[in-house]
């Protein structure tokens, strides 16, 4: 029976096989910590590591799994790939003429070794597989898990009280304990308090890499931290994101760098990111968070190919799984962009007037993270497209959307989101509000749906600023009437929508509840219908239109007979979608209930 060789010479027989095909291979590399990696591949801005065993053995399979995933949980590398070589190999010839079973691990892959799936390559196709790997890792999801990793490992650095803090700093409630699967991370109910907090610094840190490239043309003028503005006359521009993260101290680096884009604008991304930036104690292991933070997010940067795709909303609702609570459910793409298409017609709007489209409103009272408003960003922009297209944006994003939600960290997204669309644009009147769902000062108030109210309009809370409240609580004026009413309703039970409360807070928003929608045709054990009275108000009496995703039950179930009836003397039903796949029923992600598209336009 021939002798087995040393694993370390097939790693190099490898690497050396590997760099023939034209790839920067490294057997046996030395990394800190006195650890080390069997070959490490440097590809496309990616430090990919390939962790073999010899034998293709369950256990063998198992072992090169467990290595390569303890690579990413070190953060040594962006990817592994966990590789078996064939027993019995003598020569590096008879080394390049064999298959190796390999399979790919990025972070945030929980599947377990006896699931995972290997392929059996030669060496020219493991080479093939090793230059795929940036775009399977540009995947949606794959991206959506990497981010959630890297936030994950961020908050095991933290100590309790720093994670109290940081859900303090953001107004984030604590939730139901959770441990976190890093490390000797504890477990704490602040885990996904803080994870929120750090997805808010991740996505600030997208969007100022995003200024970078075009911040030559982003001059500053005035300084709009000051009311009124006055001229500016300091340094400009700030220090670009990635100079930041490698700083020495990447906490200070970016909070003067945001403290400069402050200057142009964009208050609602920056001037939050800021306040959880400060949000707690700055010492080594907070400092190496967000230096791990703001690497993850630059990296997700470099995978989006282009602005269409509503990354963001798919990162936040995958990462932070809130619908359970609050009844947010993240909209597929797909679905947003067939129903804005849709509801905005091209008969609609003189598409080629920009004064015309300035006259649109297009309102959103549960935006979430804006998947629905930039899908009718999108819209607009398309049909315009003789118009100035930076000028459309502009007028898109400070005359023609308007949002509402209850939860910070979604409108933070919502306006990050919509800032992408024309980075260049500056949005001092971004109408993106995060409306009060709670008890202030013995009154409740239930968000947006206080728009129906005639004398109690819902309180809209400002941007925490870290330094100062630059915008004060205020209470919204009258709803602005709208052309179109789009959105995706929280459908939730009383018993989670009150779970954050305690019992003197859900006492009062229950009585509060009865007493908006007496009358009405509103199931208080579930507030989705809620949200179609309060389209029908928002929506205009000649040509407003209502484009909305709701339970299918609403068009079939007894139970809902008086919101249909409510519709139907008002709207004309234009179009209900329904899914025909009997395994995927539903248009939103986190969800298992069947839904529909339902568009209705005014009775002339």
């Amino acid at each position: 029976m021939p002798k087995q060789m040393y694993e370390s010479t097939l790693n190099t027989w490898l690497a050396e096989l590997l760099a023939r095909q034209g790839l920067d291979a490294r057997p046996e590399s030395k990394q800190a910590g006195g650890k080390r990696l069997d070959i490490q591949v440097d590809f496309d801005d990616l430090k990919i590591a390939l962790e073999a065993e010899q034998g293709a053995s369950k256990q063998k399979r198992a072992e090169a799994i467990k290595d390569a995933d303890s690579r990413l949980r070190d953060e040594l590398v962006d990817c592994a790939i966990a590789i078996c070589y064939p027993d019995g190999i003598q020569s590096a010839s008879q080394l390049s003429n064999c298959e190796l079973l390999h399979t790919l691990r990025a972070p945030g892959d929980r599947s377990h070794a006896a699931k995972a799936k290997w392929e059996r390559s030669g060496i020219a196709q493991l080479a093939s597989v090793i230059r795929q790997v940036p775009a399977q890792l540009g995947e949606p999801d794959k991206i959506a898990a990497r981010l959630s990793f890297s936030l994950d490992r961020a908050v095991a650095r933290l100590s309790e009280s720093q994670k109290r803090d940081l859900a303090a700093s953001l107004d984030l409630p604590a939730g139901k304990a959770q441990r976190i699967e890093l490390g000797s991370a504890q477990t704490s109910r602040y885990n996904q308090a803080a994870k929120r907090a750090l997805l808010v610094i991740a996505t600030a840190v997208m969007f100022h890499a995003r200024l970078d490239t075009v911040r030559d043309d982003i001059p500053a003028r005035l300084d709009n931290r000051q009311d009124p503005p006055t001229p500016y006359t300091g340094a400009w521009p700030p220090q670009r994101a990635s100079i930041c993260a490698a700083s020495d101290d990447p906490i200070d680096a970016f909070y003067q760098a945001w403290g400069l884009w402050l200057v142009v604008d964009y208050k609602p991304i920056f001037a939050t990111a800021r306040n959880a930036l400060h949000g707690c104690a700055h010492d080594h292991s907070y400092s190496e968070a967000a230096r791990g933070v703001a690497k993850a997010a630059l990296q997700v940067l470099r995978n989006i190919v282009g602005l269409r795709h509503d990354l963001l909303g798919r990162i936040f609702h995958k990462v932070l799984e809130t619908a359970r609570y609050d009844g947010s459910f993240y909209t597929t793409t797909a679905a947003a962009t067939l129903l804005a298409n849709l509801a905005i017609r091209e008969d609609g709007c003189d598409w080629d007037d920009p004064d015309a489209i300035a006259q649109l409103r297009i309102s959103d009272p549960a935006c979430g993270t804006g998947t629905l408003l930039m899908a009718a960003a999108e819209r607009i922009r398309d049909l315009s497209g003789r118009a100035d297209r930076e000028q459309i944006a502009k007028t898109v994003i400070e005359d023609v959307l308007t949002g509402y939600d209850v939860n910070l960290t979604a409108t933070h997204l919502a306006a990050t989101t919509l800032g992408l669309l024309s980075p260049t644009t500056t949005f001092n009147k971004m109408k993106i509000f995060r409306a009060l769902l709670g008890v202030e000062k013995g009154a409740a108030y239930l968000g947006s749906l206080e728009l129906l109210s005639r004398e109690n309009q819902p309180r809209l809370l400002g941007w925490p600023t870290g330094v100062a409240q630059i915008e004060s609580q205020r209470e919204a004026s009258e709803a602005e009437p709208a052309d179109l009413v789009i959105m995706n309703p929280p459908f939730t039970r009383d018993s989670l929508r009150h779970d954050q409360f305690d019992r003197e807070q859900e006492a009062l928003l229950k009585a509060r509840e009865k007493e908006l929608f007496d009358g009405q045709p509103v199931h208080l054990s579930s507030n989705g219908n809620a949200f179609l009275v309060l389209a029908e108000h928002i929506a205009k009496q000649r040509h407003g239109v209502i484009a909305a995703i709701l339970p299918l039950v609403t068009a079939t179930n007894a139970s809902a007979l008086g919101i249909r009836k409510f519709l139907a003397e008002r709207f004309h039903v234009d179009t209900i979608i329904t899914s025909h796949d009997p395994t995927r029923i539903y248009f939103s992600e986190n969800t298992s209930i069947g839904e529909m598209l339902l568009i209705c336009r005014r009775i002339p």
